[in-house]
């Protein structure tokens, strides 16, 4: 037990050391106009920090296209001066990461020995992704931490005698996870197929009612965030949006030979793979609601999928490499792409040397419906920040079964 807080304070010591030399020397080297309006780089965002500001203006945080989970997570920040919200925000994105690994560390316990851990752990904090994004303090970092709590108390629910309270905790976080954002969809539906598969009816049972509870929060999200007037041919709140314009990325992504979304700096943003594919998707809607001005989201997206089924069938070929790897350039992909096919050897052999478990299961189908979505829907290596952590865990084993491997020759 001793080893293992000290491992833990030692991971979390060397993840604020990186976090915070890595800032400052990107404070020192980017200019301080920021991106995307936001006046610092530390503020990339995706509209909560802007809503929170409005919130605690006296503005509201429903009907404005985004959940409102890390809007009212991010309000706290506005009773700060100005010139500090940029790192009271780094300081909130650390502590969710700490919390993400108190939590992982109370997971891996079961499977998984200290030093496998430790290895598991430095193969998370020198990610290159979860490094750049939580210094960038986007909502990943938040469903990092949201997902890893949801895994320890379903599996608690399976495994221990408090059925009930666990499965109440798990169900809890997984809602409020959708009200962020509705990432963690398919994760239910992953986990009754591991059930029915395991032939296991308790597991499939808990993940039949996280289902229903999941769809309802869903329906509930929607109706209080939907975007009025504007959402019904957009898709913002089910992914349509987003699933259309990834699918012309891909296409300029493999045309143009920049493996890159590009930039909305002003510089470069009109000659971006990213720029031309929102421009691409906006005519497309455009002359689509022209001909089909009653539509909904669902059949614009089944109209969309018919007539452009080689796009869509190549986006789905591809996306499950860059949910991990893609980024604004083209080196943050090489880079990413390094550290991905470490972070994937070693989750292969730590799976295989695992006992078999159905908790590993469990964990695995976790992590593979939460990445499901983005592969389906919208990629980008920023997403797969949320299940790094979980992924850790294996990759840790593996790591220390290769590193006994070279030691014994």
């Amino acid at each position: 037990m001793l080893e293992s807080t000290k491992n833990l304070k030692v991971l979390i010591l060397l993840h604020i050391l990186t976090i915070v030399v890595s800032a400052a020397v990107l404070t020192f080297l980017i200019p301080p106009q920021g991106y995307s309006g936001t006046g610092h780089f530390l503020l990339e965002d995706d509209g909560y920090y802007r809503i929170s500001e409005e919130f605690v203006g006296g503005g509201s945080l429903f009907y404005r296209g985004r959940g409102f989970g890390l809007a009212l997570i991010y309000s706290a920040i506005h009773f700060f001066p100005n010139s500090l919200h940029p790192y009271v925000r780094l300081i909130l994105s650390l502590t969710f990461n700490i919390f993400t690994l108190v939590i992982l560390r109370l997971i891996a316990s079961r499977y998984i020995t200290d030093r496998e851990f430790f290895l598991g752990g430095v193969l998370l904090i020198f990610n290159p992704a979860f490094v750049h994004f939580t210094i960038k303090s986007v909502p990943d970092n938040y469903l990092a931490f949201f997902v890893t709590c949801f895994a320890y108390f379903f599996l608690k629910s399976y495994y221990s005698d408090s059925v009930v309270l666990c499965f109440v905790i798990a169900s809890l976080v997984l809602v409020f996870s959708i009200f962020i954002r509705p990432s963690v969809l398919l994760i239910p539906p992953v986990l009754m197929l591991i059930g029915i598969v395991n032939r296991n009816r308790k597991l499939f049972i808990l993940a039949f009612i996280l289902l229903m509870i999941c769809m309802s929060a869903f329906m509930a999200f929607r109706t209080v965030t939907d975007l009025k007037g504007e959402d019904n041919k957009a898709g913002y709140t089910t992914g349509v949006h987003d699933f259309i314009w990834d699918t012309y990325l891909i296409e300029n992504i493999l045309r143009s030979g920049k493996i890159e979304k590009g930039t909305y700096l002003p510089a470069h943003s009109v000659e971006s793979n990213q720029h031309d594919a929102i421009r691409r998707y906006r005519a497309w809607r455009d002359a689509y609601s022209m001909k089909n001005p009653d539509s909904g989201s669902y059949r614009v997206l089944l109209d969309f999928i018919r007539e452009n089924p080689v796009s869509v069938t190549i986006k789905f070929c591809v996306n499950p490499i860059f949910v991990f790897t893609l980024g604004s350039r083209t080196i943050e992909f090489y880079i990413n792409l390094v550290f991905t096919a470490l972070l994937m050897g070693f989750l292969v052999i730590g799976i295989r040397h695992m006992e078999r478990d159905l908790g590993v299961w469990i964990i695995l189908g976790i992590g593979g419906g939460y990445l499901l979505t983005f592969v389906i829907i919208h990629v980008a290596a920023r997403y797969s920040v949320g299940i790094i952590a979980l992924l850790s865990i294996f990759a840790g084993k593996g790591f220390q079964t290769v590193l006994r491997k070279i030691g014994n020759k």
